[in-house]
């Protein structure tokens, strides 16, 4: 008799709980979804799932943030602050009066100068990982074990055997306690509620995560052999804004180092790129691109941009047309630059992958 009183004792205290979660959950819900706000204001307070890593180690991904808002911001600060359309958080590395610049931690790159009114509030404290608690337990896989973990759990608090003999189906749901089964009922249905309803926390970024540097390893060669049509990938995945270039190298040759060329070769070598970043390119053929005089390959009038079928659009820089005479073993080495500058910074291309590909052309002279 005493447990059964700790139990109900308990049971109330976890009803109290979860119906206090459940109504601050409902009404977060009815401010995003029903008022179309962009976030909740409870008692000045608001909260945002991170979706990226750029504040690392300070906040990670999947972490929730508790952010405080409308309240005095200083240097060294993380805020959370609209752009465009989205919420993002960073730290505040410089102020003035009515200005600030931000950056992300784990950033090569600082944000551009902003309005301090565009800050919505300072991060005040971090659950970690919530986030990626809150992904596994709404797994479908997941929850269906939970529900089914629930219903047993139910059944077997609420069954309280009257006889010793031997149960069956009908005897046992005749001796469930149907209060007991109400009550274990009730907490479990405030729980879906809270599993369902925390679907909606908002989310915020902190953009352009990237241990991008400017100069990378990447060095292609193509050999002018065997084949008359060579390609070559690159994929720029780890772009930040900058003003310094990306520098990639690749080399043209008509000899390996077991071989050379027998007949006379001229190539064409075109450079085809997607189109998601705001990127220009430079290139250089056995020239120092550090050198004022050097010439870039590059020019309005061997670039155009075109869709494929998909409605895709590429970028296709086409070079003039080079030879290689078999009397002698060449190398031709081009350095390309990208340029993602700064000012191009914007939180819509956060996770944005870029691809360039290089495309050799090449067939045997035949004189006429």
């Amino acid at each position: 008799m005493e447990n059964n009183k700790i139990i109900k004792i308990i049971t109330n205290i976890l009803i109290v709980v979860i119906l206090t979660i459940t109504l601050f959950i409902s009404y977060t819900y009815i401010n995003l979804k029903l008022l179309k706000k962009d976030y909740p204001n409870v008692f000045g307070y608001t909260f945002f799932e991170v979706t990226t890593g750029s504040m690392s180690p300070a906040i990670k991904k999947d972490d929730i943030i508790i952010v405080k808002l409308n309240t005095n911001y200083q240097k060294n600060d993380i805020v959370t602050f609209k752009s465009s359309e989205s919420y993002v958080t960073h730290r505040i590395i410089d102020k003035s009066n009515k200005n600030v610049i931000t950056k992300g931690d784990a950033n090569n790159t600082k944000d551009k100068i902003m309005n301090i009114n565009k800050i919505i509030g300072r991060v005040v404290f971090t659950i970690p990982k919530a986030g990626r608690l809150k992904k596994i337990i709404l797994s479908p896989l997941v929850l269906s074990l939970l529900i089914i973990t629930t219903i047993t759990t139910n059944i077997t608090y609420s069954y309280t055997p009257k006889t010793k003999s031997k149960s069956n189906i009908l005897s046992i749901i005749k001796e469930i306690d149907t209060k007991k089964l109400i009550d274990s009922i009730k907490v479990d249905l405030l729980i879906i509620i809270i599993l369902i309803l925390v679907n909606i926390i908002p989310i915020t970024i902190s953009r352009y995560e990237s241990t991008g540097v400017g100069n990378t390893t990447t060095n292609i060669a193509f050999y002018l052999l065997n084949k008359d049509y060579q390609t070559n990938n690159i994929k720029l995945t780890t772009l930040a804004p900058s003003n310094t270039p990306y520098v990639y190298r690749f080399s043209v040759s008509n000899f390996t180092p077991t071989k050379t060329s027998e007949v006379d070769i001229e190539y064409v070598l075109k450079i085809v790129t997607t189109t998601n970043l705001p990127l220009t390119f430079k290139l250089y053929k056995n020239e120092d691109y550090t050198n004022n005089s050097s010439t870039n390959l590059v020019t309005n009038n061997n670039t155009v941009v075109t869709a494929d079928s998909d409605g895709t659009y590429f970028k296709y820089i086409t070079c003039a047309k080079e030879t290689m005479l078999y009397t002698q073993t060449k190398t031709n080495n081009y350095t390309l630059l990208v340029y993602y500058n700064e000012e191009n910074a914007d939180e819509m291309y956060q996770n944005t992958i870029e691809s360039i590909r290089i495309i050799l052309d090449s067939n045997q002279i035949v004189d006429n």
